[in-house]
């Protein structure tokens, strides 16, 4: 299992619309879906088993929202999903994806 922090200093970042409303917890839940729905699109849609770890994910992030957790426990088969997608994801980069990369590269590999 891996924790992944869902703390982010909102220090500069300019949001719009919607998002200058957003917990951190939801804007890194919301960051963290784009990710692997961006790779999914350079892939042309996910496998059933990669639907399924995204499934398990996105429901990790619901319930963080709701309960308000600053943290998550992933399992080692969704983790190495999620890096995947964000190493191989193409996306536009902007202050707040940095800051939730960073979330994900700091956790450690043991």
């Amino acid at each position: 299992m891996k924790e992944l922090s869902l703390k982010i200093d909102m220090t500069g970042l300019k949001l719009s619309g919607d998002d200058k409303s957003k917990t951190p917890v939801e804007l890194v839940s919301i960051v963290i879906q784009n990710i692997v729905l961006s790779w999914a699109a350079s892939k042309r849609g996910l496998s059933e088993s990669d639907r399924r770890k995204f499934y398990k994910i996105v429901d990790l992030l619901e319930k963080a929202v709701e309960e308000k957790l600053e943290s998550i426990e992933l399992e080692d088969s969704w983790w190495g999903f999620l890096r995947k997608c964000k190493r191989e994801g193409t996306m536009m980069p902007d202050k707040l994806l940095r800051r939730v990369e960073t979330l994900i590269d700091d956790v450690k590999d043991d």
